[in-house]
């Protein structure tokens, strides 16, 4: 996630992007800043999701690591 300052490690936020397979909502944790810089990235780790959201989740993940392999042998 981007953001303009970082938001404390450890605080609980509700998360939603767009993916080529559909929209994906879920509440997450905040984990540490990558960097000290003003605007940076701030990963997280989903804590709970709906399991329609997971399914889509999935299926963005699966279809980016089937173009991927594709990709590499060629």
């Amino acid at each position: 996630m981007q953001v303009l300052k970082p938001l404390s490690p450890g605080a609980v936020v509700e998360v939603m992007f767009w993916t080529h397979a559909g929209p994906v909502l879920g509440i997450a944790e905040l984990l540490g800043p990558c960097s000290a810089v003003r605007i940076g990235l701030q990963p997280f780790r989903f804590i709970a999701m709906d399991d329609t959201d997971l399914r889509t989740l999935r299926t963005a993940i699966a279809s980016s690591e089937e173009y991927l392999t594709k990709l590499e042998q060629m």
